[in-house]
């Protein structure tokens, strides 16, 4: 029962983010806590459900009929970038009732480590190769990375390589770094949701199209819970000169919202 559900429900309900980081020069400002607070806006429902509304390739192909599945997103999972834990996602939450009045307090929860096992270790190089055997050794290909095929094409892809030329993919692919992984559930109900137990979606995630102004919602939280802070401890003052007359960015920051 548990296989079935995790057939029709982990490959279309649930999203991995791989990477989640601020780009140069916005780390210090801590630019990667609003990515991961963005990635919580229904704005990403919306725009994954346009970017996966199509039939199904291996459920439409073993039914021999177009099957498009139920792709609203409920839940994100993410891991740390080092065993001791995240920057990133510690302490952060968004608060009830930010972005809809249905919208419970979201955050980023750990909920166990991986096993050290991926595929980080390999290069691009060496990725590529692998994918290029792969590829001329079938007449067709196992792994197309695209929607409704399985998780990790580039995992299976360096599994199928591996078994080729003779490794034991279960010892190449074991790196033995282990991370923290981090769930984030989009509603209070995502869990019963995806077990198909009988629930319904909050408004935000059965309908995201409808919430145009959540992702600027999120925005506004986030200058005030952590830019604010963080311009008043590394700018603790504004040159006398200078648009506030001397004071700090959170005063500043307070007049303009007021």
């Amino acid at each position: 029962m548990v296989e079935a559900l995790k057939a029709r429900r982990a490959g279309a309900n649930l999203l991995e983010i791989t990477t989640c980081g601020a780009v140069a020069p916005y780390g210090p400002i801590l630019g990667g806590k609003l990515v991961a607070l963005m990635m919580l806006s229904p704005q990403v429902g919306a725009d994954y459900q346009a970017a996966y509304d199509a039939p199904s390739i291996i459920s439409s192909q073993m039914l021999n009929r177009p099957v498009i599945r139920d792709n609203k997103l409920v839940y994100l999972g993410t891991t740390s970038l080092y065993a001791h834990g995240s920057s990133q996602y510690n302490r952060l939450k968004l608060p009830a009732k930010t972005i809809a009045p249905d919208q419970p307090e979201l955050r980023y929860e750990p909920i166990g480590e991986t096993t050290g096992f991926g595929t980080l270790q390999f290069s691009p190089e060496t990725s590529r190769a692998i994918d290029q055997l792969v590829s001329a050794s079938k007449a067709f290909k196992d792994v197309n990375s695209v929607f409704g095929e399985g998780t990790s094409p580039k995992l299976r892809k360096l599994k199928q390589g591996m078994r080729l030329i003779g490794f034991n993919p279960d010892r190449m692919l074991r790196h033995e770094q282990k991370r923290l992984i981090y769930a984030a559930p989009l509603a209070s109900q995502s869990r019963e949701w995806l077990l198909e137990r009988a629930t319904d979606l909050p408004s935000y995630l059965a309908n995201p199209e409808a919430f145009p102004d959540a992702s600027e919602a999120i925005a506004e939280y986030w200058r005030k819970r952590w830019l604010a802070g963080r311009l008043d401890r590394q700018y603790p003052r504004y040159e006398e000169d200078e648009p506030g007359q001397g004071m700090t960015p959170r005063q500043v920051e307070g007049n303009r919202v007021g």
